[in-house]
């Protein structure tokens, strides 16, 4: 009697176990060859860039103004969370806060008066240096024309 689900190779002849072991270790080292060239390209690109890293080559730019806007947010946002556990309260650090800005620009919008108030009365001089100027020098008016 005959099985009918027996495996069968191409040329009909039974499949041994020693061939199924043999075709196993067939692909074992075809897939080995393939990871051994896998690996062996990867350490290369590692090679290449560790060099161009170590002779100022970077390949990857970062963005400084970005980082420096992280930055920045960062450390207001801790000096804030700071502010608030000191005064117990974020309520009565927000309210030192707002004191400290407050105290902090008064000046500054005071100069920005004092110089907006000097510049206009310099711009006032000078026009009216000017207009002494052109009263002295105008010449004398043109005959109109007669047509």
């Amino acid at each position: 009697m005959t099985a009918f689900f027996t495996a069968r190779s191409p040329d009909s002849a039974p499949v041994t176990e020693s061939k199924v072991r043999a075709d196993q270790v067939a692909l074992d080292r075809k897939s080995l060859r393939e990871s051994e060239a896998v690996t062996r390209n990867a350490y290369e690109r590692g090679r290449r860039d560790e060099r161009a890293r170590l002779h100022g080559e970077r390949r990857h730019h970062g963005a400084p103004l970005l980082t420096l806007i992280l930055l920045v947010g960062a450390a207001a946002g801790a000096a804030a969370i700071w502010l608030g556990v000191s005064q117990g309260s974020f309520q009565r650090g927000g309210q030192v806060a707002d004191q400290t800005v407050a105290s902090a620009t008064a000046p500054a919008a005071k100069a920005m008066q004092n110089a907006a108030s000097s510049a206009g009365d310099a711009l006032e001089t000078a026009g009216a240096k000017l207009k002494g100027q052109n009263a002295t020098e105008a010449p004398a008016p043109a005959p109109a024309s007669q047509s």
